[in-house]
């Protein structure tokens, strides 16, 4: 009886704990990590704030399969379709404007580097030439976009 009793107290004070995911994110290929929602922290295009990101306004991207969409407080979304390519250091991403929430755009290609440390993604872009550091200056026109994980 005592033995039945204390298995018993044993089982119901053990905590119970999910399962643990064997993968760390980290160890994730890029392609996975990206997916999801992204809030933008800071956003520059030519070393300048980007003007589509204004402060105390939530600027989202959203990474689903090959497909980002940029969803902007006005309501307008603008989706990509982007590969890329992780045998680079850093990895490339490589994007086509698809929607254009004014459909001025469309069909716009942009090449850029990504990189994700933690939960925070980095994103550098540019129409003419890819950057090759995460970086926008006033002598450039490339896009440096940085945003964290939404949970």
């Amino acid at each position: 009886m005592r033995a039945v009793v204390l298995i018993s107290v044993l089982a119901l004070a053990a905590p119970v704990r999910p399962p643990r995911d064997p993968v760390p994110n980290e160890a994730r290929p890029l392609a996975e990590q990206i997916q999801g929602e992204w809030q933008v922290i800071d956003a520059k295009v030519s070393g300048r704030p980007h003007r589509s990101v204004k402060p105390g306004e939530v600027v989202v991207w959203v990474f689903a399969s090959n497909k980002k969409i940029l969803r902007l407080p006005s309501n307008k979304e603008y989706t990509y379709e982007f590969t890329l390519d992780t045998t680079r250091q850093p990895a490339f991403i490589d994007s086509v404007l698809t929607k254009d929430g004014t459909m001025d755009r469309k069909g716009q290609p942009s090449m850029g580097i990504v990189k994700i440390e933690g939960d925070v993604l980095t994103i550098c872009l540019n129409s003419a030439a890819r950057p090759t550091e995460f970086i926008s200056s006033a002598d450039t026109k490339a896009a440096l976009w940085q945003m964290k994980r939404v949970k």
